[in-house]
């Protein structure tokens, strides 16, 4: 059986893309970057390898802002939505799993910077 590509887009629709893989795992991220970029108590992304991920619509959309020394985030310049979080040198990236339409599997779970988290945040 082949598997479909994996599709998304942001809240307006003005960014589209497919992923032609599953994710090697699910990242929750506690940081205060994270939790300011996503308006949330963290920000949870699937771990893609670039070379796998394609935008099939509004590549003139993404935005990008350098939020550390080093890593990079892309949002939509539209509506806001966040997309990637990616770190300098790394065959990875993470999706922000929210952009995702497709649904997924479960997939393995690490937390991150679990000593930003929220107090009010139920465990």
């Amino acid at each position: 059986m082949v598997r479909e590509n994996l599709k998304g887009a942001c809240l307006c629709s003005a960014v589209q893309f497919e992923v032609a893989a599953t994710p090697s795992e699910i990242i929750r991220c506690h940081c205060r970057m994270c939790q300011k970029a996503h308006g949330a108590p963290f920000a949870t992304f699937a771990r893609f390898r670039h070379e796998d991920f394609s935008v099939t619509a509004g590549a003139e959309s993404i935005a990008t802002y350098r939020s550390s020394d080093v890593a990079q985030r892309t949002f939509c310049r539209e509506c806001g939505s966040s997309l990637q979080f990616m770190r300098d040198g790394a065959g990875t990236f993470g999706l922000a799993i929210s952009a995702l339409d497709s649904p997924l599997e479960p997939q393995p779970l690490r937390d991150y910077h679990q000593g930003s988290r929220s107090e009010w945040q139920a465990r």
